[in-house]
């Protein structure tokens, strides 16, 4: 995953302390997967629903990018 790169706004202000993620960010700072185990189940759901879905779209890139090829050598040897 890629990470974020931490600037100072152009006023001079110092820069907020960076924002809390998961499950975190949704219940707050008291909270955890102990205290909320259903939210934290539906959580992990969603983020392996996510990794399918970019699972997906690298094989569906991967068939283009195979498509194309397969067609350029076609071209090559008709030319």
């Amino acid at each position: 995953m890629a990470g974020f790169r931490e600037s100072k706004p152009a006023d001079g202000a110092e820069p907020e302390e960076p924002r809390p993620r998961g499950l975190d960010e949704l219940i707050g700072k008291g909270g955890s997967e102990k205290d909320f185990p259903d939210l934290a189940d539906e959580l992990k759901g969603i983020g392996d629903i996510a990794d399918l879905l970019r699972e997906i779209g690298r094989e569906r890139r991967r068939f283009g990018e195979d498509l194309m090829r397969l067609f350029e050598v076609r071209w090559q040897k008709e030319g």
